[in-house]
C-alpha cells in the first residue's frame, strides 16, 4: 500500500500544479541556465505540495470514520480516486481510475492509458477477519527519453487477487497477466528487456484464527510504528514469536498452493511449468518450531511438491549469463546438469524437468536425493554403530591370537561421514571415536567429542561410553551404548 500511496502522491502533485507550466517551454529551448532554474522550482514546488498532501492526508486520515468516504483528489483530466479508511489509517476500499494522462517535459514524454486499481477489505464474517480482493490494470504506458531515443513500453498489464472464507479455511487467489514489457538495453545493460507473462496461484486451506492473530499483531505494530513506539529489531522480533506460535494452527487445514499455470516468453525462448505445494496439517503439531535445528527436518516431513518446468535453451543460457559472465563457464554448468539428468533435453530447442518432493526425498527426473539434515542422534549414532561394529572382529581376533587388534589388523575403519578418526589401544583394550568438528558439519554440543569401547577380555564383555579426553555428554549416547 505504501507504493500506491506515493504513487497516487505524486499523480496529485502533477495535476495541482499551475497548468501554465505545461506551455513554459521557451525558456528551457532557449537557455541551459534558465532550464537548470526551472527544474529548481519545479522540485521546490513539487515538495511543497508533497509536504502539504501529505500533512492534508494525514489529518483527515485520522479524524474520518471507518464508514466514511475519504475525497483525496478531483476528476481533473478524467482522474478519479475514493477512498474510505479506518481509525488506524489502514485502507478498506480505495478507487483509483486514470483514463488517459499524457505529458512532455524537460526531454521525456510519459504517455499512460487505462489506469484502475480497486481494492475492497471485508471484515464482516463470523471470524472478523479481514479479507480482501481488487485489481490493478493498465492498458498501456509509454516512458520515452526523446533525447537518448531511449523507450520504455508496457502492454496490458492486469493483476486480480481475491479472497474468501469457507468455514474455518481462507483461500487466496492472484491471477496475473503482462501482454508484453519492453525496457532498451540502454538502460538495463547488455540485453533488451522484452518478456511478456501469465500466471494463476491458488492458495487454499489456511486457518482463519491463526490468520486473524497475525493481522492483529500487524495492526498493532502498525499503531506502534505511527507512534514511534517500537523500533525495526523489536517489530521482526515480535512477527516471528507471534508466527512460530500460530504456525501449527495455521496449517493444521492441511494448506496447499497451486500454480496450474506459469509461462514467461522472450524472444529467446519460454520458461513455463506448473507446480503444487500441500502440507499435511495433521502431522503439523509435531513440527519444533522453536527449535531451529529440527525445524527443517520437520517441515520436509509433512511437505509434498510436484512440478514440471520446461526452458528454451537460449534463454537458459542468458540467464546464466547474467551470474556466471562467461559463455564457457555456462556452458560447463548446464553441460554438467544434463550429466547429472537435473535436465533432459524435451527437443532440440529446450530443456525440461520432472521434479518431486515428498517424505523428505527431492527427486528430479528420477534422481533422488535425501534432503533431511541428520540430527544430533544421527551422528552420535554413526559414530557408536562405527564402533560397535569393530566388536566382532576384534573379539575373534584376541580369541586367535591373545592380544588386542589394530586397526589395520582387522581392516577396521578409521573415519565416516562425521567421525574424523578411529583409533586402537592394544594395551588398554579400547577402541575410541573422535566426532569432526562443528565446520565440518557436525552439531555444536558434540563436536570434537569422543566415545571409547572398551574391552574386558577378562569377562569377555564390551563397555561403551565416553572417550578421554573431551568424553560425549552421556546424555547424548543412544540407548545401546550407556
Amino acid at each position: 500500500m505504501k507504493l500506491f500511496r506515493l504513487v497516487f502522491i505524486l499523480l496529485l502533485i502533477h495535476f495541482s500544479l499551475p497548468a501554465q507550466a505545461e506551455t513554459k517551454k521557451a525558456a528551457s529551448e532557449t537557455s541551459a541556465s534558465t532550464s537548470n532554474l526551472e527544474v529548481i522550482r519545479s522540485l521546490s514546488e513539487t515538495i511543497q505540495s508533497l509536504s502539504e498532501t501529505i500533512r492534508v492526508l494525514s489529518e483527515s486520515a485520522r479524524s474520518s470514520a471507518k464508514t466514511e468516504t475519504l475525497p483525496l483528489a478531483s476528476d481533473k483530466k478524467g482522474l478519479t480516486f475514493q477512498g474510505e479508511f479506518d481509525e488506524d489509517f489502514m485502507p478498506l476500499r480505495l478507487d483509483f481510475n486514470l483514463p488517459k494522462f499524457k505529458t512532455g517535459k524537460m526531454g521525456y514524454q510519459i504517455d499512460v492509458q487505462d489506469m484502475a486499481f480497486h481494492f475492497q477489505a471485508d471484515s464482516h464474517n463470523p471470524h472478523h477477519l479481514a479479507l480482501s480482493n481488487g485489481y490493478f490494470k493498465v492498458g498501456y504506458f509509454n516512458f520515452n527519453l526523446s533525447l537518448l531515443g531511449l523507450k520504455t513500453t508496457l502492454d496490458k498489464l492486469d493483476v486480480t487477487s481475491s479472497s474468501q472464507l469457507q468455514g474455518n479455511s481462507v483461500h487466496y487467489s492472484l491471477h496475473t497477466q503482462l501482454g508484453r514489457l519492453f525496457v532498451p538495453k540502454a538502460i538495463l545493460g547488455e540485453k533488451d528487456l522484452d518478456l511478456s507473462f501469465e500466471s494463476q496461484v491458488d492458495i487454499r486451506n489456511l486457518e482463519a484464527t491463526a490468520l486473524l492473530a497475525l493481522q492483529n499483531i500487524g495492526r498493532e505494530l502498525g499503531r506502534q510504528v505511527q507512534g514511534g513506539a517500537t523500533s525495526d529489531e523489536e517489530i521482526e522480533t515480535r512477527l516471528t514469536t507471534k508466527l512460530k506460535e500460530v504456525m501449527p494452527l495455521l496449517l493444521a487445514n492441511s494448506p496447499e498452493i497451486n500454480i496450474p499455470t506459469w509461462k514467461l516468453s522472450t524472444p529467446a525462448g519460454e520458461f513455463q511449468g506448473n507446480a503444487s505445494v500441500k502440507v499435511d496439517g495433521s502431522q503439523s503439531g509435531s513440527i519444533k518450531f522453536d527449535d531451529e535445528s529440527e525445524l527443517g527436518n520437520g517441515l520436509l516431513e509433512v511437505l509434498q511438491v510436484q512440478a514440471e518446468v520446461s526452458i528454451g535453451k537460449e534463454l537458459l543460457n542468458e540467464m546464466l549469463l547474467l551470474e556466471m559472465e562467461d559463455e564457457e563457464e555456462v556452458a560447463a554448468q548446464v553441460h554438467a546438469w544434463v550429466e547429472q539428468k537435473f535436465l533432459v533435453e524435451a527437443d532440440e530447442n529446450s530443456y525440461s524437468a520432472v521434479i518431486s518432493l515428498q517424505d523428505g526425498k527431492l527427486i528430479i527426473n528420477g534422481m533422488v536425493e535425501d534432503l533431511r539434515q541428520p540430527s544430533l542422534e544421527d551422528e552420535v549414532k554413526q559414530a557408536v554403530d562405527l564402533l560397535l561394529g569393530l566388536q566382532i572382529p576384534a573379539a575373534e581376533y584376541y580369541a586367535a591370537k591373545g592380544t588386542f587388534p589394530t586397526l589395520a589388523e582387522i581392516e577396521g575403519k578409521t573415519s565416516d561421514e562425521y567421525v574424523a578418526s578411529v583409533v586402537s589401544n592394544p594395551e588398554q583394550f579400547y577402541f575410541q571415536a573422535t566426532l569432526k568438528e562443528e565446520l565440518e558439519g557436525v552439531e555444536p554440543e558434540i563436536a570434537g567429542k569422543t566415545l571409547r569401547l572398551t574391552f574386558d577380555h577378562e569377562g569377555n564383555s564390551w563397555v561403551c561410553g565416553p572417550g578421554e579426553p573431551d568424553g560425549i555428554d552421556r546424555q547424548y549416547l543412544p540407548e545401546n551404548c550407556q
